[in-house]
């Protein structure tokens, strides 16, 4: 909830998998996305 706050207050668009958690909230953009992170962590 804290991310999405700060979306609607700088006018940014939030990007998450989970449209059902944040679809409910007025103001905010949602944009989903499918991106999968690699098993195995950050490589440097």
């Amino acid at each position: 909830m804290l991310n999405a706050a700060a979306a609607i207050t700088y006018d940014l668009p939030f990007v998450t998998m989970n449209l059902k958690d944040y679809k409910f909230i007025p103001g905010l953009t949602l944009v989903a996305h499918n991106i999968k992170p690699k098993r195995g962590g950050m490589s440097l």
